[in-house]
């Protein structure tokens, strides 16, 4: 519980410290100031976490990070707070003194890594740590309980430079501040208690869960303080307090009246229909009294007749502009401020005398007969393009269009860079992890499928139930095969192969004997096996390869290895099973490909093998049964599946009374996923919803912060709709727009699965091909990965914002048709309920692979030698006396098969072979080599 709220407030706090440095804001320094506290404590309580659930197992370096910086704390909270009650107040050069003692903590840092790096232990399991830490704990509690009281005392200096007048309600600029620096203030110093507790009573230091209560409760007094920061009204601290003035001379509000007209002119701030004296007086950095006091005094007027010139001004300046000849007038008011026909017809009339449509006839009939006017030019465009032969107006129009509307975006991109980098890096990474989980899901179920005749190849399985215990038979006698194509015309043909029975074998070359290497994945095959399987060969004849006894067929990496650039093919290798025996290399095979069930650096022929002495003891009886080698059989039809069932029943039939076995057949595609002794199906199913709810999770983010910043884009989408663009043209702008950002999110995201792919795939303990990676079917789901993202991503957005009204867009009246509140509260509540649920299960997840890590098993495996030696090692007592003579092994111990890896059954004979009674055991050496 407490990891998970430990992650929660690391989350939380990143995200307004993120907030807090980007956000434009008159209090943006301050601002910034109060992010980099929210970062020291975010940093320590995630290396508080990653202690706890002990991170160090899968980045064993992780504490030489630097993430403690407590001695920074105070500082930084009092610069916070000088810069909101000093916004005048320059940041100097002497100013970082108050961050010296931050230069004891990095030393201290500094030589726990370098004791770290010599020990190879964490830098909180150092003596240097244990030493020093008691004391930088003091430090800091002293340093941030300084300038906690030197924070309060800068919020009575601002205070004391007030003048108030007629009581003290102005006295609440700065309340909220005091009362969580108070609060915070308070937590720091349950410090001591919790410390003297832990000294006293348990008489030792507390450890870190004993704090784990206080420091989430500072961890959200800080993140309170900052969810304030971000939410508080801008301008709130200078509105709270009143402005006292000299009176300025006439000279002086003269000027002042100059410098208004200009300003409100430039900047069009008359433009925004819901502006009064208040809005315009924060815009202008001044109070409302004063505003008001210079448009009465110097204007003479009131100040909506004050603005309404302006609106009314810009309204003219329209009417004569021929640009403007194809929006109505009610939409040039619109455009210039005016809230609704009435208010504009009223005032217009009012400033000059006449009505809109009348001064708009007047300076029509005004106009000369031989002005080429905006009529006769608009006509000319219009009708040279539907003259023009070569060129396609419709055609030429929608690329001239679709050009535009990459403009716009790019545009909005590049102008909204925060915006843009947060919901692009959202997408991003949400598409990323979603293409590791796919990559991965589909190789997994790509295993075989590679093979020509994949769909017609089944492997006999089958259950035995012998004295009440049921065993699986998974492998058959090596007369299996031949017995069974004879005696089922519905098998076409089949093909035994078996690995060696132990896991390494020894291999050399003529050209150097001495030099010997331990192999693995040595296969013994048909003749058949290349003509049977679809492996590559680059060198020899797949009929002929494997024809003649003690011939191998070897992969390119063992070529590359043993011959290097010479034709390996009529050379031979030594290879030691039993004995050493002598094989002819007959061809080379491409690597086996990652996503194949049977694996091989080997092939050697089986009828070599058979000859040899130490195989027959495994060939089986010489009959249909269990034994040790693999056989897979090809069908005349992928239907005749309960012919051969029946038929493998018939030929068992009456073979032992007491053992009653049950076949089932195992498609080769199904071989790695659907074995019925196996679950790797039911933990992959898992993977593919896990990549569902990341990508609903990141197409809900982006969705969502596109369509809350709706109200930015009214305005734009209502000129656009005056001036006679459809709500089809406005959804076509805004799918183009999203198409961008998600073209953008899915290249960036790409890169970041290339980046992470040796970690996800080393953690999955899994190889890919290089090859497999680019295959028509990874690229296919890229593919239809990104036209999903691009097509759910544009549609919301898309939908709503082409929805607006222009009329009352334009009046500034979202709130009545921002449309779609409950579609967004129900997008946040899915989001938040998958990341919980995401976080929690990862949690879950990583607690029981913590357990299964650490629990005793009453093993020490990191002390554990394991050597093969295989059942033909005729000096064992000797080399066991030999190992034992060895400073440092304290016990040798042998056993059958490796350690927790095998299952077997010992027969005890009875009178007669019915009385045989089989029992089930598994090997456990005891004690091994420590």
């Amino acid at each position: 519980m407490y990891d998970l709220a430990l992650t929660g407030a690391i989350f939380i706090g990143l995200n307004f410290a993120v907030q807090l440095w980007f956000a434009k804001r008159t209090s943006q320094a301050a601002n910034r100031f109060l992010a980099l506290a929210l970062v020291v404590m975010v940093m320590w309580i995630a290396r508080l976490l990653a202690i706890d659930i002990g991170i160090g197992a899968y980045f064993p370096h992780w504490s030489r990070l630097p993430l403690q910086f407590s001695l920074a704390l105070g500082p930084l909270i009092f610069f916070y707070v000088l810069k909101i009650a000093r916004s005048a107040y320059k940041f100097r050069l002497k100013d970082m003194l108050h961050f010296s003692p931050l230069l004891l903590e990095l030393g201290a840092q500094a030589v726990e890594t370098e004791q770290s790096i010599k020990t190879g232990a964490a830098t909180y399991d150092t003596p240097v740590f244990r030493q020093l830490d008691p004391a930088l704990q003091l430090l800091a509690f002293i340093s941030v309980g300084i300038y906690l009281y030197a924070s309060h005392k800068q919020i009575k200096r601002f205070y004391s430079r007030l003048k108030f007048e007629g009581g003290d309600r102005y006295r609440y600029g700065l309340r909220w501040l005091h009362n969580i620096l108070k609060g915070f203030g308070l937590l720091w110093v349950l410090w001591i208690p919790l410390t003297m507790a832990g000294y006293f009573y348990y008489h030792h230091p507390p450890a870190g869960p004993f704090y784990y209560p206080l420091y989430l409760l500072l961890a959200v007094m800080a993140i309170r303080m900052a969810a304030v920061a971000c939410l508080r009204p801008e301008g709130s601290l200078a509105n709270d307090r009143p402005l006292f003035f000299k009176p300025s001379t006439p000279d002086e509000l003269k000027q002042k009246g100059l410098w208004l007209k200009r300003v409100v002119k430039e900047k069009r701030y008359y433009q925004d229909p819901d502006l009064n004296l208040g809005s315009l007086a924060e815009k202008l950095g001044l109070s409302s009294h004063e505003l008001s006091r210079v448009i009465n005094t110097v204007f003479k007027k009131t100040f909506s007749d004050f603005v309404n010139e302006f609106r009314v001004n810009d309204v003219i300046r329209k009417i004569q502009d021929s640009d403007y000849d194809h929006i109505t007038l009610l939409g040039i008011a619109l455009e210039s401020g005016f809230n609704s026909q009435s208010t504009f017809t009223r005032i217009f009339k009012q400033v000059t005398g006449k009505s809109p449509m009348e001064y708009k006839n007047e300076l029509k009939k005004d106009c000369p007969s031989y002005n080429t006017g905006s009529d006769a030019r608009l006509a000319a465009v219009i009708s040279y393009h539907k003259s023009t032969p070569k060129w396609d107006h419709g055609k030429l129009n929608r690329n001239y269009m679709f050009r535009n509307y990459l403009k716009i975006a790019w545009r909005n991109l590049v102008r909204q860079r925060l915006f843009s980098l947060i919901n692009i890096s959202g997408l991003a990474v949400g598409l990323s992890v979603c293409m590791l989980i796919m990559i991965y899901a589909a190789h997994e179920h790509s295993y075989d499928r590679f093979h020509k005749n994949a769909d017609r190849i089944f492997k006999p399985h089958g259950q035995v139930k012998m004295d009440g215990t049921t065993f699986s038979m998974d492998q058959m006698s090596y007369v299996s095969g031949p017995i069974i194509k004879q005696s089922l015309p519905v098998v076409v043909d089949y093909v035994r192969t078996t690995r060696y029975f132990t896991s390494v074998v020894l291999v050399s070359t003529a050209s150097r004997p001495g030099q010997k290497f331990a192999e693995d994945k040595l296969l013994f095959a048909d003749a058949g096996f290349f003509n049977f399987f679809s492996f590559k060969l680059l060198s020899g004849q797949p009929a002929q390869v494997l024809a003649r006894p003690f011939s191998v067929v070897i992969s390119q990496d063992m070529a590359k290895k043993y011959f290097g650039d010479e034709n390996p093919v009529g050379k031979t290798l030594t290879i030691k099973t039993d004995s050493a025996y002598t094989y002819q290399v007959t061809g080379v095979a491409e690597n086996c490909p990652s996503n194949s069930s049977i694996e091989y650096n080997f092939v050697a022929s089986n009828s070599g093998f058979v000859t040899t002495k130490g195989a027959k003891d495994y060939l089986g009886d010489q009959k249909v049964g269990n034994g040790t080698f693999d056989v897979y059989l090809l069908l005349r039809h992928r239907s005749d599946t309960a012919a051969l069932t029946t038929g493998l029943r018939s030929l068992t039939a009456d073979k032992n009374p007491k053992a009653q076995v049950v076949f089932s057949l195992i498609p080769l595609a199904d071989q790695h996923l659907k074995r019925p002794d196996d679950t790797n199906i039911k933990c992959l199913t898992i993977f593919p919803l896990v990549a569902l709810l990341i990508l609903i999770l990141a197409l809900v983010n982006y969705m969502s912060m596109s369509t809350a910043r709706a109200t930015l884009r009214a305005k734009e989408i209502g000129v656009r709709k005056i001036s006679g663009a459809s709500r089809k043209s406005v959804a076509l702008q805004f799918y183009i727009e999203s198409a961008l950002f998600a073209i953008i999110s899915f290249l960036l995201g790409y890169v970041l699965c290339c980046f992470f792919k040796p970690v996800f795939f080393n953690v999955l303990q899994l190889k890919i091909d290089d090859s497999f990676l680019y295959s028509p079917l990874i690229l296919s789901l890229l593919l239809a990965l990104l036209l999903v993202t691009i097509l759910i991503s544009g549609s919301y957005p898309s939908l709503v914002l082409s929805a607006f009204k222009p009329v009352v867009t334009l009046k500034g009246k979202m709130g009545k048709q921002s449309g779609g509140v409950m579609i967004r509260k129900i997008f946040t509540t899915l989001q938040f309920s998958i990341s919980v649920a995401l976080i929690i299960c990862g949690i879950v997840i990583d607690r029981q692979l913590y357990f299964f890590r650490h629990t005793d098993t009453g093993v020490d495996r990191d002390n554990v030698i394991m050597i093969p030696v295989g059942a033909a090692f005729k000096n064992y007592p000797a080399f066991n006396h030999d190992i034992r003579t060895l400073a440092g092994i304290s016990e040798v111990s042998t056993s059958r098969y490796g350690m927790f890896s095998y299952n077997d059954m010992i027969g005890i004979p009875g009178k007669t072979k019915d009385e045989t009674v089989m029992l089930p055991i598994r090997t456990a050496p005891s004690p091994p080599v420590r």
